[in-house]
């Protein structure tokens, strides 16, 4: 019987370790493949473009505003034809806080989600966000978040100062009418490093597109696969920062 438990038990460990396998390989072909954009929001717009199926981003606005957040604006995703996602952009009353609250449909899949954004004095982004497919690790090490599966807006903000002060972070304010603006800035600044280290391959002279070079690509499956399955089973837990 036991012999017959540990031969079942060694079965499983093959299956999970082969798809596991499989699906780091997929994501970094994918990747290799899939052209992104530094900065795929468009301009701002008078209202979302695409429909809202849940109405999850028209609920997270309402309960920025309760929070005092200003709304700055409405934009869409700029990726292509299949990308269908409004994003607003909210920024708290001390400016410390850039959120965009993104909603909507890639294909015929609904999806949602809230990243968070701080920067510190030196213009280091840190994010928080209520999705796990809203969160990618930065493998450059430079940015860092935490994930807070389906937190309210409330909850989210209260947990990413908390955060952020067990690291030491000093949030620096977003200028006053250009938030938005300074987020493109830093993002941008941070694409070209990762050009740099030879993590990314930028595919237009203007290096507003890119993808992920074989090593990043790689380097971006591993790290994300095998954080993402820890952080779905302790539920953002762990490891708190990645």
């Amino acid at each position: 019987m036991q012999s017959n438990f540990g031969r079942w038990r060694n079965v499983e460990l093959y299956i999970f370790l082969t798809l596991a396998t499989f699906f780091i390989i997929l994501t970094a072909v994918v990747a290799m493949l899939e052209t992104r954009m530094v900065w795929p929001y468009s301009g701002p717009q008078a209202g979302p473009v695409h429909p809202d199926q849940n109405g999850y981003a028209q609920y997270q606005v309402m309960q920025a505003m309760q929070a005092g957040f200003q709304f700055l604006a409405w934009t869409y995703d700029m990726k292509g034809p299949m990308y269908k996602i409004n994003y607003a952009f909210v920024v708290s009353p001390d400016r410390e806080c850039l959120a965009i609250i993104g909603a909507g449909a890639i294909g015929s899949i609904p999806v949602s989600g809230t990243w968070l954004y701080s920067r510190d004095s030196q213009g280091t982004l840190s994010y928080s966000t209520d999705k796990q497919s809203c969160s990618v690790i930065d493998i450059s090490g430079a940015i860092k978040c935490q994930l807070v599966p389906n937190a309210p807006l409330v909850t989210l903000v209260q947990s990413h100062r908390e955060w952020l002060h067990t690291r030491g972070i000093m949030p620096a304010a977003f200028p006053l009418g250009a938030e938005i603006d300074e987020l493109r800035t830093l993002m941008t600044v941070h694409r070209k490093e990762m050009g740099r280290k030879g993590l990314i391959t930028f595919t237009d002279q203007s290096e507003e597109r890119w993808r992920y070079s074989f090593v990043g690509a790689w380097k971006m499956s591993f790290v994300n696969y095998w954080i993402g399955l820890v952080r779905a089973i302790t539920f953002g837990k762990f490891p708190k920062t990645a």
